[in-house]
């Protein structure tokens, strides 16, 4: 399962994964998520991604959320903040951070919802940008 949601006002497009990812669902969410970015238009924005009881993904999902990291780092993600409870899951997700976006200094992983808030609030303050 996978559900996107976008709060423009504190430029955070959330990204809420659990259990076993298919392709489909992964393909699905890509084009959801490439509609979720258009609307910043290269301006900064966050990603907060909620991997929380997701699986690892296949080499063919994982491939397509490569493409999700692509997509937003060339867009304007200027922050990604990962929480997940499985250490294959966030090996897994920086390691295709890693090669689409080469030194990758946008993705953080973090423990909990709140300290990932706490992170873009600071991002937010450091860019000069509303909330």
């Amino acid at each position: 399962m996978i559900e996107i949601t976008n709060d423009p006002t504190r430029r955070v497009i959330t990204l809420r994964a659990s259990g076993v990812v298919r392709l489909e669902d992964m393909r699905q969410a890509l084009k959801e998520y490439i509609r979720a970015t258009g609307l910043y238009r290269g301006r900064p924005h966050f990603l907060l991604a909620d991997m929380r009881g997701m699986a690892p993904l296949s080499p063919d999902a994982a491939a397509t959320m490569g493409e999700a990291i692509a997509h937003g780092r060339q867009r304007g993600v200027v922050l990604c903040a990962h929480l997940s409870d499985s250490g294959i899951v966030r090996l897994q997700s920086n390691r295709l951070a890693r090669e689409v976006a080469g030194n990758d200094d946008a993705t953080v992983d973090v423990i909990a919802l709140e300290e990932a808030w706490r992170l873009f609030d600071e991002r937010r303050e450091q860019l000069g940008v509303g909330a």
